[in-house]
């Protein structure tokens, strides 16, 4: 739903971020389609990946339908096979674990690679988890502030969390995943998807 309020004249909306996935055909002319892509109104990012899934999107509107327009639109594309659509929710969390998240934020807060996606001179990977009900909030929690996560979305759909982290090189990756994410408690699933550049594919 879009939200607004009223201050000094101004009236602002919020918008909402939905994730999709892709999956192309093999036959296709794959740098026109990630252009055609990537340069779609409201498309945020729009990453290569290794994997089950081409491309990843990240696109905005001011409204959950809108966003699933924009994912009905790049479904009848040609040469886009399926389409996984994954809706940014907020999580319902207390007041001590929002306490505990904008603390470690204020903390962060000069780390530059929390401020943005400038990662050129790093490797990254998209990491969907699936969890249990009753540890969500618990798990979202403690990788929300991790430092070597840019990004921790609370995602309704295939996957309750999609987070975007970095390394200095992608074994350094698989060992974080391994150590820190895989051994939660009430983490069922984990799959990794490692950015690549379009070039090097």
């Amino acid at each position: 739903q879009i939200e607004g309020s009223t201050v000094a004249g101004a009236y602002e909306i919020t918008t909402v971020s939905s994730y999709m996935f892709l999956k192309l055909e093999k036959d296709i002319d794959f740098f026109s389609m990630y252009r055609e892509l990537y340069f779609m109104e409201n498309v945020l990012y729009c990453d290569t990946t290794k994997g089950d899934y081409d491309i990843f999107l990240l696109v905005q509107s001011n409204n959950v339908e809108g966003c699933m327009n924009i994912c009905e639109e790049i479904k009848n594309k040609e040469g886009v096979k399926e389409v996984d659509f994954l809706e940014i929710g907020n999580p319902a969390l207390d007041d001590s674990m929002k306490d505990i998240i904008h603390t470690a934020s204020i903390s962060l807060s000069n780390d530059t690679m929390k401020s943005g996606r400038d990662l050129s001179k790093r490797v990254c990977s998209y990491v969907l988890i699936e969890t249990s009900e009753e540890k969500l909030d618990e798990i979202y929690t403690v990788l929300s502030i991790d430092e070597n996560i840019v990004t921790c979305d609370y995602t309704n759909g295939k996957y309750n969390l999609v987070l975007f982290v970095h390394g200095g090189y992608f074994d350094e990756i698989d060992k974080f995943i391994e150590n820190k994410i895989v051994n939660l408690d009430g983490v069922l699933k984990v799959k990794e998807y490692p950015v690549v550049n379009l070039f090097d594919m």
